[in-house]
């Protein structure tokens, strides 16, 4: 596994089967998308930026409409998730590094999941 963006919902505790407590932590996992994927030969190392979450994106108004309230995608962030078929740019955007052999796998799987579908 490469990475895994989450967020957390608290802690818990869970008993072995000798009866020793263990303190677990609750996170609820979203499915991750691959916003990104850099290539050593164009940044000078290779990695992959995972999506969490989804943000808010703007709306049209109309004549004499005031602007919504809150915060809202920038066009950039739009444009950026646009270019990785999202609909909604993710709200947290992390880039983990990756090693030659998990770049292999990623590979396959990808070539796997392609002849697949």
């Amino acid at each position: 596994m490469i990475g895994m963006i989450g967020k957390k919902l608290g802690m818990t505790q869970i008993f072995n089967e000798v009866g020793q407590q263990i303190p677990v932590t609750v996170i609820e996992a979203e499915p991750n998308p691959v916003v990104q994927v850099l290539e050593k030969a164009k940044m000078g190392y290779d990695s992959v930026q995972l999506g969490y979450g989804r943000q808010r994106v703007r709306r049209e108004s109309g004549p004499k409409e005031r602007t919504p309230r809150g915060r809202r995608a920038t066009k950039a962030a739009v444009g950026h998730a646009a270019k990785a078929g999202l609909e909604a740019p993710p709200k947290v955007l992390r880039s983990y590094g990756i090693d030659s052999n998990t770049k292999q796998w990623m590979r396959r799987s990808l070539v796997q999941l392609h002849n697949l579908g």
